[in-house]
């Protein structure tokens, strides 16, 4: 526990009973910050004090003590901001670090501090070694035709920037949800209450808008004439957000932040629409047990494996851009001996992206240093010999070793294992410099020289027990037991007295440690000058360094894949044009194989006309596996891998929409049934024909004929001819007469066979056909409940077989005293139609479905 102990005080009064000059500066700072947690540097610690002790001192756990007895305060030693800082940012507080702007040693009077920087969640630069944790800054604005959102990780100097036209408010909260930025800015009011992180007050930052300004300004920025070659120049909200976004980080942080040049401008709506829901009930992400993700990480950068999220989170939706990755991916697969100098090689690239923002910010140690170094050479040493296949072409430019073979010799100076800190000796390796080699050498025969002066002082004055000290103040000395102070000779000093000797000096002492101390701290000067110089060369490649990042990030994700494709034995699928058929054969979980001792497969072969199939089956039967395993396939397909089936052609999919599993929101006051129908709302308003649509189990929170009735409704909505690709996982047994009547619907079932030993074997495999009967007691068994409570179920389930009432036909004989109640049901569904909430699309499909209902009438259908 880190405590202040001793140190002085702010509250402190002179002898006049005013503040003191330390005190009036520390007010002061505090006033010009007064929404932030002050950090006051004194020496090796950052100090606060009064009610700003007490508000961090439990968050920080740290001892709350007082100078005075009257102002408390508390502190952190310097050396250790980072950790303490990650504690204050996730309590969610704003820190404003004042830092002494003079060297004490020349200061005439008091040092001179200034506030340096703001921290705050969103603008926190954690160490690469403290976890892969990125926090991230928006700024979402609005105007009268539409939206824009920027996002930016200071972190990593990354930007994201994406707009939009009109105001739709699910769709803005979906791409809300994918970034989940700690802090943001925004003018969107009416929105802000529903936006995650925690919102920076607007100030004047939405006032007069100017956008010859801000584009002159982010041109600038990223070193081009115009916005154009970013893809921003006919986008002004998104230059707006942008503008905002590095203005706002700039004025926070202090200082220009160069770094800040990894642009990325996508379409929120391109590439395969996975909604955050799908994300987490497909179990992409988890950090509950395995995902996807973890299972395909083998990345060993962990710009790697934050490149490896985002392609998971947006999968391609273009067949020749999935091709090129699946060619590059395929080549490291099978060049078995190069993906494993690959990734050796890569191992010493690191997380390259955050040293150099480090550095930048002027947050880097020499270790940061260090790393960008190793990452250079990483670099290349792959551009010797990485083939063509490899890589895409623009990755061959940023790994070329001519590229960087300056910065390489400006970095070669830093030693291999340089200190924790920049004003400790040892940053420059022997023989860099000829000059510090001569002082490092002077140094030491000057203290060689130290050591010769004792011996022939301790021979001429005959103290056997004389030796040399030294001492931060008083500097060398010679130290002499209170016995033998009648030996000392007349021509030493005395300096000290101590409880048992007394320390003196001498002329000859004086004048060597004068020559040390010269050499040792020319020495530290030259090396800090030297040291310097290595980081204003990063800074000054920084905008190029950022890119070798994300080369290198992409060789890393290539070859992890490729490492997953060979140690898993994954096929390469088809990319289907339009309208040809989707077959896949023996697929496989990609992630409950690796973990069952043995797995079932399972076929899966719509006829072309198909868009809706339901799958009855028990519980335990492997119905929602073989749901999770093609949607999970579809998406590994679109990220350019290799799937876990024996065949695979595959359509190219816009977009997955799934509806897993039972949650509620206790904060809205929602019950599950509430969220599920939320779901369902959405995936029948998002899904379009080139759409997957995952349904495991529908209609259940309610009574069976309501949770049915909505159920029947909705396959029948899905299944227009224009309708999507869509799986429903369903107990309603029912719902299988819609595959007997309708083209566009199958039935599959999972298989049930009978048990040598009794009783009936789930064998978790999908066929054709649908279940002839419900298995719950069977699954009840299974789960160990008392034999009574099974009998009475049985007994139970016989009664209500045999003598309960018998479902009604779907549509009735029509007679001459009776009306027609599909006549009926169309009048009440017509005058229960809200055509302002219509869409034209939404339109047609009620139109279709109705006319296939009368069609089937007409044929004699039920």
């Amino acid at each position: 526990m880190a405590s202040c102990g001793a140190r002085a005080g702010v509250g402190a009064v002179n002898g006049e009973g005013s503040l003191t000059p330390m005190a009036e500066q520390y007010r002061r700072l505090k006033a010009e910050h007064p929404e932030a947690l002050l950090l006051f540097r004194l020496g090796d610690f950052y100090e606060l004090f009064g009610d700003d002790a007490v508000t961090a001192a439990p968050v920080l756990e740290v001892q709350l003590t007082s100078r005075d007895g009257v102002v408390p305060m508390c502190g952190v030693p310097h050396h250790a901001l980072d950790h303490y800082l990650r504690k204050l940012m996730a309590a969610g507080f704003t820190v404003a670090i004042a830092e002494q702007t003079e060297d004490p040693k020349k200061a005439k009077g008091l040092v001179e501090r200034r506030v340096v920087r703001t921290v705050s969640p969103g603008t926190f630069v954690p160490d690469p070694e403290e976890g892969q944790w990125v926090p991230r800054f928006a700024v979402l604005v609005r105007d009268r035709r539409g939206w824009a959102l920027a996002v930016a990780e200071l972190a990593t100097g990354a930007l994201y920037v994406t707009e939009g036209e009109g105001h739709p408010i699910p769709a803005v909260l979906e791409e809300w949800e994918r970034w989940r930025p700690e802090e943001f800015l925004t003018n969107w009011e009416d929105l802000k209450p529903q936006l995650s992180g925690r919102p920076v007050s607007a100030g004047e930052w939405f006032g007069r808008r100017t956008e010859a300004a801000w584009e002159g300004y982010l041109a600038q920025r990223l070193g081009t004439q115009t916005l154009t070659a970013w893809g921003l120049g006919d986008r002004p909200r998104a230059q707006w957000a942008l503008y905002l976004l590095v203005r706002a980080l700039e004025v926070r942080q202090g200082r220009p932040l160069p770094h800040l040049t990894v642009l990325r401008v996508y379409d929120w709506h391109g590439g395969m629409h996975l909604p955050p829901r799908t994300l987490r009930q497909l179990d992409i992400f988890s950090d509950r047990g395995p995902s996807l993700f973890g299972h395909l990480n083998h990345t060993v950068t962990g710009m790697g494996a934050r490149l490896l999220r985002e392609w998971l989170t947006r999968p391609l939706c273009d067949p020749a851009a999935i091709r090129r990755r699946a060619l590059a991916i395929r080549f490291w697969a099978e060049a078995g001996a190069l993906r494993r100098r690959l990734r050796e090689t890569l191992r010493g690239a690191g997380d390259l992206s955050r040293r150099v923002s480090r550095l930048v910010l002027g947050l880097g140690t020499p270790r940061d240093l260090r790393a960008v170094r190793a990452a250079v050479a990483a670099a290349m040493a792959l551009g010797e010999w990485v083939p063509a296949e490899g890589l895409y072409e623009a990755l061959r430019d940023e790994i070329d070793p001519r590229r960087w073979e300056a910065l390489a010799q400006a970095l070669d100076p830093l030693a291999e294992d340089p200190p924790l800190r920049w004003n400790d000796p040892g940053l420059i390796r022997p023989g860099a410099d000829a000059r510090l080699d001569r002082l490092r050498r002077l140094a030491a025969d000057q203290r060689a020289a130290l050591a010769e002066l004792e011996a022939r002082e301790r021979e001429r004055t005959q103290i056997r027990s004389l030796k040399v000290g030294y001492h931060r103040t008083l500097g060398y000395y010679w130290e002499v037991p209170r016995s033998q102070v009648g030996q000392v000779p007349p021509d030493w000093r005395r300096r000290q007295s101590m409880a048992h000797s007394e320390r003196f000096t001498s002329e000859a002492l004086l004048a060597l440690e004068a020559e040390i101390q010269g050499a040792e701290a020319e020495s530290l000067d030259r090396e800090a000058a030297m040291a310097e110089a290595m980081v204003a060369a990063v800074r000054e490649a920084s905008e190029g360094l950022n890119r070798l990042a994300s080369a290198l990030a992409e060789l890393d994700v290539l070859g992890a894949l490729a490492e997953v494709v060979v140690r898993q034995g994954y096929t390469w699928p088809t990319i289907l044009e339009p309208g040809q058929r989707m077959r896949i054969t023996g697929l496989r979980h990609p992630v409950l194989e690796t973990v069952l001792a043995e797995y079932v497969a399972s076929d899966f072969e719509p006829e072309p006309e198909e868009r809706v199939t339901i799958i009855t089956g028990p519980n335990m039967g492997g119905k929602s596996t073989f749901l999770r395993a093609l949607a999970q396939v579809a998406i590994l397909a679109q990220i350019g891998m290799a799937v876990p089936c024996e065949m695979a052609a595959l359509p190219c999919f816009d977009g997955i929409y799934t509806r897993i599993g039972a949650d509620d929101d206790l904060v809205r006051g929602q019950s599950t049934f509430m969220v599920e129908m939320e779901e369902v709302a959405a995936i029948l308003r998002q899904a379009g024909p080139h759409s997957l649509v995952i349904l495991d189990e529908l209609g259940r929170g309610t009574s069976t004929f309501d949770g049915m009735a909505i159920a029947w409704a909705v396959v029948e909505y899905l299944a227009g001819r224009d309708g999507p690709t869509t799986l429903f996982a369903t107990h309603y047994h029912e719902l299988t007469e819609l595959g007997d009547r309708l083209q566009t619907v199958a039935n599959r079932t999972a298989e049930v066979v009978p048990s040598p030993q009794g009783g009936v074997l789930f064998t978790h495999r999908i066929l054709p056909g649908k279940a002839l009967r419900s298995y719950g007691i069977e699954v009840a068994r299974r789960a160990g409940l008392p034999p009574a409570v099974l009998t009475r179920a049985a007994a139970v389930l016989r009664r209500w077989e045999t003598a309960g009432p018998q479902a009604a036909p779907a549509h009735a004989q029509l007679t001459l005293f009776a009306p027609n109640p599909l006549c009926e049901e169309l009048w009440a569904a017509l005058a229960a139609l809200d055509l302002d909430e219509l869409s034209p699309r939404e339109a047609w499909r009620w139109l279709e479905m109705w006319r296939r209902r009368v069609i089937g009438r007409g044929a004699g259908a039920s």
